[in-house]
Parts: structure tokens; sequence; C-alpha cells
């Protein structure tokens, strides 16, 4: 069974900008040669956004994820992080889990697609 311990979509938004709107404080932004990567809280819940970094401003996957020992998202928390997703107009959410392959490669398997073409 694929649990819901990931949400992922493609934007150009920057991240800091897509944790603030999904009600995040605390942030902590970094990154390195691969990865960027917002941290920060939502509700007592430990949240990380994170995307390859590009250098520009691309559509780019973006995943979200928990940092707590509880790594699935229950339905209240992933329909709220979503419906602020959309009002930032990124129409098509996916929910599922990201799965390891090797070094900085992933695969994704989803559960739901969240697609909104009226906002």
């Amino acid at each position: 069974m694929i649990k819901n311990t990931h949400i992922w979509f493609y934007s150009d938004i920057p991240i800091d900008k897509i944790a603030r709107a999904v009600g995040m404080t605390d942030l902590f932004e970094d990154g390195e040669n691969v990865w960027d990567w917002v941290t920060g809280n939502r509700q007592k819940v430990s949240l990380d956004i994170t995307r390859k970094s590009t250098g520009t401003s691309i559509q780019t996957e973006t995943v979200i994820f928990k940092l707590s020992k509880e790594r699935e998202f229950i339905p209240a928390e992933y329909s709220s992080i979503i419906e602020d997703l959309y009002k930032l107009g990124i129409s098509t959410v996916f929910l599922g889990q990201r799965i390891y392959i090797r070094g900085n490669e992933y695969d994704y398997q989803y559960n739901k697609i969240f697609n909104i073409t009226e906002k």
C-alpha cells in the first residue's frame, strides 16, 4: 500500500514563498550543489519543502514532507496544504510517497492527483 508521506508539484515559485503561503513559521532556508530546502513548523508539525537546485526560475519538482516520527499526512493536513498551494496558482498536486532509487534519484508513487482548473 502506498502511504501519503509526500506532497509534490511543479513550480517556479521560490520555496520560501511557498513555505510562507502554506503557513510555515520559524523558517530555516539552506541549499547545496544538488538540493535547496526550507524547513519550518506548520500547526505544530515540522515540514520540509525541497527541490533540486536549478540556479534559475524554472518549473521544478517541489516536494513537501514531514520531519517527524509520524511521516504520513492525515487528510486534514494534506487538504489544507493543497488548498494553500492552489491559492498560489499551483493547480496540479500529487499525494503519495517518494521512493529512493540511488544517489539523488527518486521515483514517485501517487495515491491521488488533485487538479483544479478553475481558481
